[in-house]
């Protein structure tokens, strides 16, 4: 079952209630280097950890890793709701 994401100015806004750990999101490489990381470990990555939701002084944070189980150890920190290098384009 796929969540709704809001879509604003064309693209989607992710907010951070929207993700929790454990869901499997769909990145989108912009700058070079997120085109890159998805171009070597896939578009397909699950979120175990989220840091600063709570927070009204942090901007929030997820860490996810890919979802094949040979690139597990090349986690990423992605800032919500907008990363200069990946865009999260679905939850799964």
């Amino acid at each position: 079952m796929m969540r709704e994401i809001e879509n604003t100015a064309n693209f989607h806004e992710i907010k951070e209630m929207d993700i929790f750990e454990g869901d499997v999101v769909v990145l989108r490489g912009i700058s070079r280097h997120g085109k890159n990381r998805i171009r070597e470990n896939g578009h397909m990555w699950r979120v175990i950890s989220l840091d600063g939701k709570d927070s009204s002084i942090l901007s929030t944070k997820v860490c996810v890793r890919p979802l094949e189980l040979d690139r597990v150890d090349n986690w990423r920190w992605i800032d919500l709701p907008e990363d200069r290098d990946m865009r999260i384009e679905d939850i799964l």
